[in-house]
């Protein structure tokens, strides 16, 4: 039976985080190239499909000068502006890391820095942690727990994402989809502001992740003030307003937009309204 009052004491948290640190290294060695972790080592990202798009923006925006919003690269998208959201760039690991880049810089042989070796290994180990965490509400089994979390760690959906002819490493952040769960199922008020903060680091990882996280923190805000309208109201409009902020730090409003795209139409055979529109052929 699940026990949504179930908490963390000290001593579990360290065990925790020990056990998470480790069991997240070993998960990694087996699904990973421990080389990725040289931020110096950018080969493994150059003609890997989508991850190259991401390494390229996130090169552009270590090498430039702090702009405001934070999130916005306008080196990289030719004469249209671009950002760090339009480039899957993970944002929010972006901008830490530029913090820092002077000191990887002054490391590097060739100037270029990568950044998402150290994302996976820290995303597995969180991974871990979530899934243990979540796993408490059903079992007071630490071990088992554990277990559990490895086994969580292993799933097909993350490591696929990391296959070379994939690359997309922002999506291997199911650490985040799992927390959310967790919280979820603590079921109270109090804990309104470490949902509103996921939301506004999931959308700082990719908008796919945000906008499930968003769903969660919506329907557990409705499922707690469903029955007080004004509070209800009050914290829809706070969380939208605080996760609008973040969005827009992060560059997903910060340029003009000037789009030009090329397709519409192009496949416009494989439409089945084609059978009955003859112009449409």
């Amino acid at each position: 039976m699940m026990n949504r009052q179930s908490y963390l004491v000290w001593p579990e948290i360290i065990y925790l985080a020990i056990g998470s640190a480790f069991t997240g290294l070993l998960i990694f060695f087996l699904v990973a190239d421990v080389s990725i972790l040289d931020h110096n080592n950018i080969e493994w990202l150059i003609g890997r499909g989508d991850a190259e798009t991401h390494f390229i923006g996130t090169a552009y925006f270590l090498k430039d000068q702090w702009r405001f919003p934070p999130g916005i690269n306008p080196n990289y998208g030719l004469e249209n502006s671009s950002s760090l959201v339009y480039t899957d760039s993970i944002p929010l690991w972006s901008l830490l890391a530029k913090l820092i880049n002077s000191l990887w810089s002054a490391n590097s042989n060739t100037g270029l820095v990568q950044v998402y070796g150290l994302y996976i290994l820290i995303s597995i180990q969180l991974l871990v942690a979530a899934s243990y965490i979540s796993l408490r509400f059903f079992s007071t089994n630490r071990t088992l727990c554990l277990v559990g979390g490895l086994l969580l760690a292993l799933l097909p959906i993350p490591v696929w994402r990391l296959m070379p002819e994939i690359g997309h490493i922002s999506l291997t952040s199911c650490y985040l989809l799992v927390s959310a769960i967790a919280l979820y199922c603590l079921y109270q008020a109090r804990h309104r502001v470490m949902r509103i903060g996921l939301v506004c680091i999931g959308f700082g990882v990719h908008p796919y992740i945000g906008v499930m996280l968003a769903g969660l923190w919506f329907s557990s805000t409705f499922d707690i003030y469903k029955t007080e309208l004004a509070k209800l109201v009050s914290e829809l409009l706070i969380g939208v307003i605080i996760i609008l902020a973040c969005m827009y730090i992060y560059g997903y409003f910060g340029f003009a937009f000037q789009v030009d795209a090329w397709g519409y139409g192009f496949f416009r055979g494989i439409y089945l309204i084609c059978l009955i529109v003859r112009d449409m052929m």
